[in-house]
């Protein structure tokens, strides 16, 4: 039988997480296309945004793919979003 431990740390990892930065993440494109120009607006919604790695263009016989960079944005309303969807998730699962 598993512990309660090793439940949780698996509810965390494979499903709250996850679930939470999606839900965060979708609450801060929301506030940034709904809200109105404010300082509430800028308060909450402006973030950190780190960017990585070049554009990499793949010629394949068919045709052509492009990867690019991999952005990573992260705002105060995101992070507070993502918090409460996984303290909300770990009360379900106790």
């Amino acid at each position: 039988m598993r512990s309660d431990g090793k439940r949780r740390t698996r509810v965390i990892v494979g499903l709250a997480i996850p679930l939470g930065l999606i839900v965060g993440g979708a609450l801060q494109d929301i506030a940034r296309i709904v809200l109105p120009y404010s300082a509430t607006k800028v308060f909450f919604t402006s973030g950190l945004t780190w960017q990585s790695g070049p554009m990499v263009h793949l010629n394949l016989i068919i045709g052509s793919l492009g990867l690019g960079p991999v952005a990573i944005d992260i705002s105060l309303l995101g992070v507070v979003g993502a918090v409460a969807t996984v303290r909300i998730l770990l009360t379900l699962f106790e």
